[in-house]
């Protein structure tokens, strides 16, 4: 009776796993970006899996490398996908050498200092044209060689007076097409420091989200007029896939507790 206690114990992990994480699927290339110069990447654009919170573990890559190049060799993660929902955990165990995350047109509203810990080597973080609001303390404390970062074409509405301040090597600062700043830093140290001071006072941290909510109504008007001018495919795709692929998961863990309360069902009559 005890090993069929264990069993189940086993299965239920097992189900929680699965239901929680994905895989995704690389095109490995070189492709040149300010400051790092030429990288070996994984490019996850065409993905057609969406990490979001019920997938956001990422178990395994795939793909085809280039001729004498492994997944210790890939440099970078790049996206422009809509797909991604949340910050993606766990690529610090397949790629353990990123020194690049590029993030664009995603739905991200949120990024952590435990999302970014990992990555160590971090020199170059673009997480432009997303949905983020608040740059929050300490966000860089564990990436001191970033010299390129990019939150342009965000929501940005607070930013932490010193969450720049451990990063001695940056040199770029984009973060204009926000709702408090409108400003970039390019190759100057000094005009970081510059800009710095002046979102200061105009991008005051509170640490609380709730100022963000009166934005929302000036948002969705300009996303509007971004989709008028979208195929009717990506319109589509973009309302809808989401919705899609949270029925699926659903779907997915429905029938993998239906078969967990099989097995159980055969365990305690064994």
């Amino acid at each position: 009776m005890m090993k069929g206690y264990c069993l189940i114990f086993c299965l239920f992990l097992s189900i929680i796993h699965i239901s929680t994480s994905t895989d995704i699927n690389c095109s490995f290339e070189y492709y040149s970006f300010t400051v790092i110069g030429n990288t070996y990447h994984c490019d996850i654009r065409y993905d057609p899996n969406i990490i979001s919170a019920e997938t956001a573990v990422v178990n395994s890559a795939t793909g085809t490398h280039e001729s004498y190049r492994s997944d210790y060799d890939v440099a970078g993660i790049y996206s422009s996908s809509k797909k991604i929902e949340v910050f993606p955990r766990g690529l610090e165990k397949i790629f353990k050498n990123l020194k690049l995350i590029a993030i664009y047109y995603g739905r991200l509203t949120e990024v952590h200092q435990a999302d970014l810990k990992p990555f160590t080597k971090l020199v170059y973080l673009s997480l432009a044209n997303n949905d983020i609001k608040i740059i929050e303390e300490g966000l860089f404390d564990f990436n001191p060689k970033l010299a390129f970062i990019s939150f342009a074409e965000n929501k940005i509405l607070q930013i932490h007076p010193t969450v720049f301040n451990n990063l001695k090597e940056l040199r770029h600062l984009i973060l204009e097409g926000n709702s408090c700043t409108n400003r970039r830093a390019d190759s100057s140290v000094f005009q970081v420091k510059y800009i710095i001071g002046e979102f200061k006072a105009k991008c005051q941290y509170t640490g609380s989200t709730a100022a963000a909510q009166t934005t929302t109504t000036e948002w969705t008007t300009t996303k509007t007029t971004d989709w008028e001018d979208s195929s009717i495919e990506e319109f589509v795709e973009t309302t809808h896939a989401p919705h899609r692929k949270s029925q699926s998961v659903q779907h997915k863990n429905h029938i993998l507790v239906i078969s967990l309360a099989v097995i159980i069902n055969a365990v305690l009559r064994f």
